[in-house]
């Protein structure tokens, strides 16, 4: 053989051999704690009813806090030794049991036990010498009791992670104390890989109290710096001991953490949405603190005005006044981090384009309630499309169930049909829409009316208004259905549709968590109607039930009966209520826009409650917290007091993901704790939730106090807009001076002014579910409820001489006549020479004209 392959050989057989141990060790801690767990009392000598004594209990597992009782056939004490304590036990052990005996009478003993010897097996006898009362030997030769003590064994709830941060904090819980500074030495991370050792901090989970070293059950482990990037690691203890009976654990326990991976750009892209200003995204694979994204961490060229960087989970959002024909250049920095603590391996650097907005046609609901008139009005946007055809069609009753089902399809994700996963538009890399039809035409649907609008380019959105007039002798009632559509230059069609109710009646749903109730009223003055059917019907046309209203208008359906509980597929809920009205069909979709003043939702019986106060809400690192908790268990339909128990707490951080403080306290005999919290000095500013876990459940009920970096204000804000306004810019004063009296003389000044179009209600004959921007309705548009024109603008000034400067900002809708007032709520920070930052605000509202 050659030798230089025999080498090579030995070298990969040395490679194998430790990650074989590794191997075999883990698996034997699976073994040896599923043996601890589940194997059989292995069969004993013992007599522990011998000579008429009893013993409660006679064998099986003791440990700490556990009682023996027993009982002798005759006296042993005199009566003056009853509830004496620092009395000897009756018998001894072999390991020895740690604890104190108590005489509950001249024949019955209490033994509670303090200290056991880990993984024994302590057998009792009877004390040599022993004698009763009258000063006789007591004498039986074979008594004898046998137990078993826990394995000493660590445990921990960790699982393997896809994405591991770089300090992560691992609980760890021992079946026996051990002490924390030999837990430092013998608990490490280690790279699956290279076999690299990172040495560990312990982190206390309560403040004792101790002349000797520290000892502890449950405590917290990190890395003392943070893992390198792109490893495997795992949590070995190796060689730990129990604090008493220096017992080591029986195996090397290996618990797989995970891999710490480097943050990554998933992908970058220009986005130039129809109604939405212009924006550039960042998608990353960890969470991104808005605090980190900074313009000195993520540039974009050539520079953008008023540019804003919007963090929001794995998300940025980049915008400002973007030239849409310019190409930009964004560089990620490698300083900018994730949640996780890691940041890019290198800058990044990506090209973001604006292509023109997608061709669309938005409508403004899929669903419009109309009142019965000789006129139907309707309005949409039209954006880069070619021309665009219309269609009014009456939906017949029969076909009702199956147009509004289908209306709302193109809104799914188009999916595979053989894999069943969600196919990608290759122009976009987002998820593809599902393709439809134009409904008028599958349905064969009698078109009452029709019409063209020209083509539009340019990334204009072009408002369309559409005025339908019925044919001769008839008005409009019922279900229609509207549908738009154009031909792209491609081949494809950019559609929109809507079912427009026309009526004169309204169907409104209120749900209970045993019944559904549908309550039919007028438009024009929500008076009820009564007598009228209402029908429950499926997809497919199928009613489930029916109900005549009363004469408050409502119709009752058994919850269950329309919306079964059951995992059957075949199973169908109710997706519409129809009520024969006098002009026609009133229609209301089971799963509307809801106005939620409750919950179906029912807490579960039995769960355990907790009630947490704290001494303030409101705290500054380094200060300490005061809590005091009262905690309950449930039986049945009372409440208890845990007996025995001790409450163990945590402070995690707001998102309730990190655990920065934690303790354990008794909790006394009327089911209430106390414990305090020092605020670390460096600890992050924001939310933290306080909860507790008593032995070892749950228990349901938390509060919340807020950690933050605050000073007694020197100066006043005093903001002022001028209101009512006429015109087109709406103007507001700030004042500021300190408290002894000088102005705030130089301050900056930063103000944002929140716009909003002022909507004024319909009147009786036009329904009070519409809403207006003008007061003339014949010439202004009608909105859906839903719909809120909102603008934010924003600008900075400087204080003068005497603290006052006076703000002016332009609406924004000055352009458009159809606003005839809005609301301007004024928001402005006024931060003094010496950095302190106090906010102040106003209310106002501008009219365009003379009213």
């Amino acid at each position: 053989m050659d030798r230089r392959i025999g080498e090579t050989g030995d070298r990969r057989f040395c490679r194998f051999i430790p990650f074989l141990i590794c191997v075999l060790a883990f698996g034997l801690a699976s073994v040896a704690l599923a043996q601890n767990e589940e194997q059989e009392p292995e069969p004993t000598n013992a007599k522990p009813d011998a000579g008429g004594i009893v013993i409660e209990p006679s064998g099986g597992k003791i440990g700490e806090g556990d009682q023996i009782t027993i009982t002798f056939p005759q006296a042993m004490v005199a009566p003056d030794l009853i509830d004496v304590g620092n009395q000897a036990p009756p018998f001894v052990s072999e390991p020895k049991l740690d604890g104190k005996f108590l005489w509950k009478s001249q024949t019955e003993g209490v033994f509670t036990v303090s200290g056991v010897v880990a993984g024994a097996r302590p057998r009792l006898i009877l004390a040599p010498g022993l004698k009763d009362a009258a000063d006789h030997p007591f004498v039986v030769k074979d008594w004898s009791a046998e137990f078993t003590t826990p394995e000493f064994a660590i445990r921990s709830d960790v699982t393997m992670r896809e994405r591991l941060p770089a300090r992560p904090q691992i609980y760890l819980g021992s079946s026996y104390a051990v002490r924390l500074d030999e837990a430092v030495e013998h608990i490490y991370f280690q790279d699956r890989d290279s076999r690299e050792r990172f040495p560990v901090d312990v982190i206390q989970a309560a403040e004792e109290k101790s002349a000797g070293p520290l000892e502890a059950t449950g405590f917290r482990v990190e890395p003392r710096a943070s893992l390198p990037v792109g490893r495997t690691f795992d949590l070995i203890v190796n060689g730990l001991v129990d604090a008493k009976s220096r017992r080591p654990l029986p195996y090397l326990q290996v618990t797989p953490l995970g891999k710490t991976e480097p943050l990554k750009i998933e992908w970058l892209g220009a986005f130039n949405h129809a109604l939405e200003d212009p924006a550039i995204g960042i998608k990353f694979n960890d969470y991104i603190d808005p605090v980190d994204a900074t313009p000195e961490r993520i540039r974009v060229e050539p520079a953008v005005e008023k540019m804003k960087l919007l963090a929001s989970n794995d998300q940025i959002k980049i915008t400002g006044n973007f030239d849409l024909k310019q190409h930009y250049k964004v560089t990620i920095s490698p300083e900018l981090k994730g949640d996780r603590g890691y940041g890019l391996p290198a800058e990044s650097r990506w090209g973001a384009t604006f292509r023109p907005k997608e061709s669309c046609l938005i409508f403004p609901s899929t669903q419009v309630f109309a009142r019965a008139r000789q006129e139907l009005r309707f309005a949409f946007f039209q954006v880069n499309t070619p021309q665009v055809t219309w269609k009014l069609a009456r939906i017949p009753a029969e076909k009702l169930s199956a147009v509004t089902a289908r209306v709302r399809e193109f809104e799914k994700d188009a999916t595979d049909p053989v894999t069943g996963e969600v196919v990608i538009d290759p122009r976009t890399g987002f998820s593809k829409q599902f393709q439809t039809e134009l409904l008028v035409d599958a349905f064969q649907l009698p078109v009452t009316s029709s019409g063209t609008f020209d083509a539009t380019s340019g990334d204009i959105e072009t408002r369309r208004d559409v005025h339908c007039t019925p044919p001769a002798n008839e008005a409009f009632a019922g279900a229609y259905l509207f549908e738009a559509s154009a031909t792209l230059p491609d081949g494809r069609i950019v559609g929109n549709r809507s079912i427009i109710c026309v009526n004169d009646y309204l169907l409104t749903q209120k749900r209970t968590p045993i019944s559904v109730l549908m309550r039919l009223a007028k438009m024009s003055d929500a008076n009820p109607v009564a007598a009228v059917t209402v029908h429950a019907v499926t997809e497919e046309n199928i009613e489930l039930a029916r109900d005549v209203t009363d004469k408050d208008g409502i119709a009752r359906f058994a919850k269950d009966t329309i919306f079964p509980k059951t995992h059957d597929s075949k199973a169908k809920s109710a997706h519409l209520f129809i009520a024969d009205t006098a002009t026609g069909p009133a229609l209301q979709f089971a799963e509307r826009t809801s106005y939620p003043s409750g919950s179906d939702y029912a807490a579960p019986r039995g769960r355990a409650h907790a009630e947490i106060i704290t001494d303030r809400n409101l705290y500054r690192p380094g200060q300490t917290v005061k809590m005091k908790g009262l905690v309950r268990d449930v039986s049945g339909t009372s409440l208890a007091i845990p007996v025995a128990a001790h409450a163990h707490w945590n402070v995690k951080e707001g998102d309730g993901e990190r655990v920065v403080g934690e303790g354990e306290v008794a909790v006394s005999g009327y089911g209430g704790w106390e414990a305090d919290w020092i605020v670390p000095e460096m600890a992050k500013l924001g939310d933290y939730i306080i909860d507790c876990r008593v032995k070892r459940n749950d228990y349901q009920g938390s509060t919340r106090i807020s950690v933050q970096e605050y000073r007694v204000p020197l100066f006043s804000v005093i903001v002022e807009a001028t209101t009512p306004e006429v015109g087109a810019t709406a103007h507001a004063q700030v004042s500021s001076s300190y408290f002894h009296g000088a102005p705030n003389v130089g301050a900056r000044v930063h103000w944002k002014a929140v716009w909003t179009a002022w909507a004024d209600y319909g009147s009786e004959e036009e329904g009070p579910s519409r809403k207006r921007f003008n007061t003339y309705p014949t010439i202004g548009p009608f909105l859906d409820p839903d719909t809120e024109a909102m603008k934010t603008i924003e600008g900075d000034a400087q204080l003068d001489r005497d603290g006052v400067v006076t703000l002016a900002c332009e609406s924004p809708f000055k352009d458009n006549p159809a606003v005839g007032r809005a609301q301007v709520v004024w928001r402005v920070d006024v931060t003094s020479i010496d950095g302190q930052t106090l906010t102040g605000g106003d209310m106002a509202t501008l009219f365009s004209a003379e009213t």
